[in-house]
C-alpha cells in the first residue's frame, strides 16, 4: 500500500495540475481585464500589478517543490534542476548559441520601421500592462527572469514529470505537446495569436529541455525573449496617447 506521504503528494500534484488546466487559463484573463479597469481608474499602478505576478509565480514553485519534498521525490532531477554536464553541456551550449542567434534576429527585425505598425498591432491587447517608465522596466526585468525560472519548473519541469510519472510508457513527444498546450492556455489573455506563438514557444523550450536533460537552458532563453520586450517596446516610440 502506497505509504500516506506519497498520496498526500499524489494528491498535492494532481491538484496543481488541474488548477493550470482549468483554473489559471480563466483567471489569468479575468485577472488581466481586472488589471486593465483599475489601472484605468488609477487603483494600481504596473509595479504593483508585476510585484503581485512575481509573488504568485513563486508560492506555484514553492507548492511543487513543497509537493515533491512530501513524496521524497528527488527534487533537483525530478524537474531538471541540474546543470548540464558532459555531452549534455556541448549540446547546451551549441543549442544557446543558435537561440542567441535567433533572438537576435527577430528583436532587430521588430525594431525597424518597417514593422512599427505590425508590432503596435501585435501587442495591442496587452499594450496596458508593457512597461513605459524607467522604474517599470526595471521591475520588467525582474519580472522576465522570474517568469524564465517559474514558467519553466511549471509547465515543463513539473507537468512533463506529472505526465511522464502518472503515465508511464508514453513517449516523450506527448508531455513536451501537453505541456505547451497547457502553457498556451495560460497566456489566453493575449488573444488566439498570443496563444498560438505561446504554444510555438513551449515546444521549443521543451526541445531543449529534453535535449539537454536540464531547465538552466530553457530558463536563459525564456528570460530574455521577455526581455527584449525592452527593446522592442520603447516608450520614445510607442507612447501611451498613442
Amino acid at each position: 500500500m502506497p505509504k500516506l506521504t506519497y498520496l498526500i503528494s499524489f494528491f498535492m500534484m494532481s491538484l496543481l495540475v488541474a488548477y493550470l488546466v482549468f483554473a489559471q487559463p480563466v483567471i489569468s484573463k479575468l485577472g488581466y481585464q481586472r488589471f486593465i479597469k483599475l489601472f484605468e481608474s488609477g487603483a494600481i499602478s504596473r509595479v504593483r500589478y508585476y510585484l503581485n505576478s512575481i509573488m504568485l509565480q513563486w508560492v506555484m514553485v514553492i507548492y511543487i517543490l513543497v509537493s515533491l519534498s512530501i513524496g521524497s521525490l528527488p527534487v533537483r532531477d525530478s524537474i531538471g534542476l541540474r546543470l548540464p554536464s558532459g555531452r549534455s553541456a556541448e549540446i547546451t551550449i551549441g543549442l544557446l548559441a543558435m537561440s542567441l542567434v535567433f533572438i537576435a534576429a527577430i528583436t532587430l527585425r521588430s525594431m525597424g520601421p518597417r514593422y512599427r505598425e505590425r508590432v503596435r498591432q501585435s501587442a495591442k491587447l496587452i499594450a496596458p500592462m508593457l512597461p513605459q517608465t524607467s522604474v517599470e522596466r526595471g521591475i520588467w526585468i525582474a519580472l522576465s527572469s522570474t517568469a524564465g525560472i517559474s514558467e519553466e519548473i511549471i509547465y515543463r519541469g513539473f507537468l512533463m514529470f506529472y505526465l511522464l510519472t502518472y503515465l508511464p510508457g508514453i513517449p516523450i513527444i506527448t508531455p513536451a505537446l501537453i505541456s505547451s498546450a497547457i502553457f498556451a492556455l495560460g497566456h489566453t489573455y493575449q488573444g488566439i495569436t498570443g496563444i498560438i506563438i505561446t504554444f510555438l514557444l513551449g515546444i521549443w523550450l521543451a526541445a531543449m529541455y529534453v535535449l539537454t536533460g536540464s531547465l538552466i537552458l530553457s530558463m536563459v532563453v525564456h528570460a530574455l525573449l521577455d526581455v527584449r520586450i525592452l527593446l522592442i517596446w520603447r516608450p520614445d516610440v510607442y507612447s501611451e496617447s498613442e
